[in-house]
This record gives C-alpha cells, sequence and structure tokens, in this order.
C-alpha cells in the first residue's frame, strides 16, 4: 500500500497519524523527528507510547525518525481481525510496508518482543537491529497482566475501573522499579487511562487476546533469526520481569548480545532512557 500525500503531509509534522490496513483496521503511529535513520519502538502492554517519551526525545535530539507503534493501545487493537503475536507482527509489516521504512532500529518493550522477532523472521528487511528491553520470545498474547484483567474485572467494576486499575498498576511498577521516586500519581493514570478509559472495550480486546491462538512456536525458529538482538536485563528489581526459560530460549540466537542495564528495573526506559539512546547511537555508527 503506497502512503497517500496526505498522510506524508502530516508524519512531516511529527503528528500522530492512523495509518489504515484494511477498511475496517488501522493503526496509530506516533512519528518525531526528521528524515533520519529510522527507529520503531514496539511497546509492551502496558505503558504503550508513554512510557517511551523520554527515548523518543532522546532520539529525536540525535537526529533519528522515530515512529511509536503501540500495537496492544486496545484502540489499536479493537479492530484487527486477529489478537495473535503472530497476527500484530504481520500488523507491524503491513504498517512499515505503508510508511516505506526499512532497516530500521527496532526497540521492543515485555510482549512487544513477541511482535518483534516474528516480524524480524518473516521479513529481514524491516529490521537491522532489535533491542529488546526484557523482551522475551512470547509465545502467546495471554499475558499475565491480560489474565489478571480478565480474572478480576467484576472487581474492578465493583470498586471503581480507574480506582482499581491505577492501584493495581501503581504497585506493580513501584515494585519493579530501582527507584519508585519517579512513580508519580500523573505517571500512574497516564498508564491507567488507555485501559480505564473504554473498560468494555479493554475487556473485550483481552478476551480475544486470551482466546488467540499462534500458528507456530517461535522458540523453535529463533536459530533461524540473524538479525542482530541486544538484550537489555534489569540489573535492578527484576519483578514482573521475562521468566527464566524465555531467557534460556534467546540463548538460541545465533546474533545475541546481552546488556546488564545498572540502575533500572524492568522499566529500562523509564530509569534509563540514557542507555538505551547511548546504544542507538553505537548501533548507527556501526
Amino acid at each position: 500500500m503506497n502512503i497517500p500525500l496526505l498522510l506524508a503531509a502530516l508524519l512531516a509534522t511529527g503528528d500522530t497519524v492512523r495509518v489504515p490496513l484494511t477498511p475496517a483496521d488501522t493503526v496509530a503511529v506516533e512519528v518525531s523527528g526528521s528524515a533520519g535513520t529510522p527507529v520503531v519502538i514496539v511497546p509492551g502492554l502496558l505503558g504503550g507510547a508513554y512510557s517511551f517519551r523520554k527515548v523518543v526525545d532522546g532520539l529525536t535530539d540525535e537526529g533519528f525518525q522515530v515512529y511509536v507503534i503501540d500495537l496492544f493501545n486496545p484502540r489499536n487493537l479493537a479492530d484487527a481481525p486477529d489478537a495473535s503475536l503472530f497476527a500484530q507482527s504481520e500488523r507491524l509489516a503491513a504498517v512499515l510496508d505503508s510508511l516505506d521504512v526499512r532497516g530500521a532500529i527496532v526497540i521492543a518493550h515485555a510482549l512487544g518482543g513477541g511482535v518483534a522477532y516474528r516480524a524480524a523472521l518473516a521479513r529481514p528487511d524491516l529490521a537491522r537491529t532489535i533491542v529488546a528491553l526484557e523482551a522475551g520470545p512470547a509465545e502467546t498474547a495471554n499475558s499475565p497482566g491480560v489474565r489478571g484483567a480478565l480474572k478480576y474485572q467484576l472487581l474492578i467494576r465493583i470498586i471503581g475501573v480507574r480506582r482499581a486499575l491505577e492501584k493495581q498498576i501503581g504497585g506493580g511498577v513501584r515494585k519493579s522499579a530501582a527507584d519508585p521516586s519517579w512513580v508519580t500519581s500523573d505517571l500512574v493514570r497516564a498508564y491507567a487511562t488507555p485501559f480505564a478509559d473504554d473498560f468494555g472495550l479493554t475487556t473485550r480486546v483481552f478476551r480475544a487476546m486470551s482466546e488467540s491462538k499462534e500458528p507456530w512456536l517461535l522458540g523453535p525458529r529463533l536459530p533461524e533469526l540473524r538479525t542482530p538482538v541486544h538484550f537489555l536485563s534489569a540489573g535492578g528489581p527484576r519483578e514482573g520481569a521475562m521468566p527464566p526459560e524465555e531467557m534460556e530460549q534467546l540463548k538460541m540466537l545465533p546474533n545475541l548480545e546481552v546488556h546488564t542495564v545498572e540502575n533500572a528495573g524492568t522499566w529500562i526506559q523509564e530509569e534509563r532512557p540514557d542507555y538505551i539512546i547511548d546504544l542507538v547511537r553505537q548501533i548507527q555508527a556501526r
């Protein structure tokens, strides 16, 4: 699909635009920076584009063009015909094709890794490197966060959706932070808003994720992935970090480099954006 001239004009201004994949399915993309080396950010389930705001600012200051594609935002996933990780990898590829993006440095967080690895396997031309922030080779979209929200959806509604989600999200993020002082009430509210604004939509999307089926297992195919992967591991608290068995699977990657990021929990993009920005700069220099 060729990107329309109007869409191209909007991208030039740095606006958020919706890229149509089918007449019924569109994906919002936040584009920042000039026409430099493309960096594509694939957030996980929680935090979304907001959690990468410091990284985006730093990379645009360095001259990169940054695309944040928040596939797991309920409004982005609501009209997708399939909620599986494989389907999201195909949607990611379709968005990048529409934007004519090739050879990007792809940054993935948490569940976003399950999308980025699949996309790079199918389309090696899309990613020159993957920077994985506690992002393992997830085999299902039915993550603990999805299961928890579905299990307690009635209780969440009884307590009050926003209040309950903010309490749950705030507690989890603070436990996973090396220095929880950055976890303010405003930040927790920003993390919760995509899910709290329309909890009926969120529940519908989460149910679709929980019931989705993957056409093939990612783990056995990791030795085929030739794209270099820089895995960033939390040097601080690892509450909510990916399971150890996924780390063992990642060791099958032919081009894997593991970095332990000190003074950071599992939200590396929040606590050590400088580390990510410097790593991207080094990758570009190579």
